[in-house]
């Protein structure tokens, strides 16, 4: 390979009056901030439908009042009930057919008609290493993971699995005194040398964090008994999931269009090193456009939920799965080595899901 009150006020004390309008504009203030959907406060929050819109970002709200679910009970006393209430910016893909595939991309030879029967959520951005040290730590004081200063293992189910690798050179968290920290101005790049098990289990962390029932089996990790699409929690796209949305929705060569990479559109390998390294997610205009989807091409490759196979034949297929069991998984879009066929949509990987990596990361999903 080439190196997302109105409050009555009755009448009264004018004074009173002023105290308690100033009481529920700082409780408007509060609750709005609580419940943000970014660290930065939004421009405007609208609620509709179990939607929650903050600003251009669209994630899933609570039918009902917010709750912050506690952990359960652990041997780490630290918890900060903060994160429960970071989200991630989700975009609303909605169903449909395309042709996956597109004669020419290494494993993506084979054009098929694929129909997606359900709207889901998509991740906008990779998993940043400040949203996974959050989640991580979260865990890690809940006794979901075990830690050391040079790795990072699963504690759930009876899995012992390696989730993020701390000793490799280019990861960009550490763990001291039951603290997990993020190298200086690396909070917003993705997190890199992180398994297909350590993806796995944040997208579960993010579930048992919100109340919901997590996506996994750590014992055998199926996601939701083998039907990833009726998954309730968080989970990892599908490999049909990906290419639809990276294709979306004229079944382009690349996620900007057909045009060939350039450093302008992406952090990848394009004649020349764009970066070199990870760069910031977002940092290059979105793509699919449409869809407001970021680095769905280059920065890192990206995890998928599938086994891998190569050929995936020409038969049409209606919410595929993939393989039932497997040696490799998927993984999709190029890293910042990645060369213009690496970049294409259609382009399918792969790598042992034990393996951990400095261009390999992913986003999240989950069905609508």
């Amino acid at each position: 390979m080439p190196p997302s009150m109105r409050t009555r006020i009755g009448r009264g004390n004018g004074r009173r009056t002023l105290i308690l309008l100033i009481g529920v504009v700082s409780l408007a203030a509060f609750l709005a901030a609580l419940v943000g959907c970014d660290e930065e406060a939004p421009s405007e929050i609208r609620v509709s439908d179990g939607i929650e819109e903050c600003g251009a970002l669209s994630i899933r709200a609570d039918a009902g009042a917010r709750q912050v679910v506690p952990p359960p009970e652990g041997p780490h006393a630290a918890y900060d009930p903060g994160l429960s209430r970071k989200k991630i910016p989700m975009s609303l893909v909605p169903a449909g057919s395309f042709v996956m595939g597109d004669t020419i991309a290494a494993c993506g030879i084979d054009e098929r008609v694929i129909t997606l029967t359900r709207d889901y959520h998509l991740g906008r951005y990779e998993i940043t290493n400040g949203q996974y040290r959050d989640a991580l730590q979260w865990a890690y004081n809940a006794g979901l993971v075990t830690a050391t200063s040079s790795t990072v293992k699963d504690n759930l189910d009876g899995s012992t699995v390696e989730l993020l690798d701390l000793n490799d050179f280019d990861c960009r968290i550490s763990f001291s005194d039951d603290v997990f920290t993020v190298d200086p101005g690396m909070k917003d790049h993705p997190v890199i040398e992180v398994s297909w098990y350590g993806a796995a289990a944040y997208c579960d962390w993010l579930s048992m964090r919100e109340g919901k029932p997590r996506a996994y089996d750590h014992s055998t990790w199926l996601c939701n008994g083998g039907d990833p699409y009726g998954a309730v929690g968080y989970r990892l796209p599908t490999d049909a999931e990906w290419e639809y949305a990276a294709r979306y929705d004229d079944e382009r060569v690349y996620p900007w269009g057909d045009d060939s990479p350039v450093c302008e559109l992406v952090n990848a390998f394009a004649g020349t090193f764009c970066v070199g390294a990870t760069s910031p997610v977002g940092a290059y205009p979105s793509a699919p456009a449409t869809l407001q989807l970021f680095d769905m091409a280059g920065n890192v490759m990206e995890w998928c939920g599938d086994w891998f196979v190569c050929s995936l034949g020409t038969d049409p297929e209606t919410d595929p799965a993939g393989p039932a069991a497997g040696t490799s998984r998927l993984v999709r879009g190029g890293g910042w080595n990645s060369g213009a066929d690496d970049l294409r949509c259609a382009r399918r990987n792969l790598d042992d899901p034990q393996n951990t990596n400095g261009n390999v990361g992913f986003r999240i999903a989950r069905t609508d």
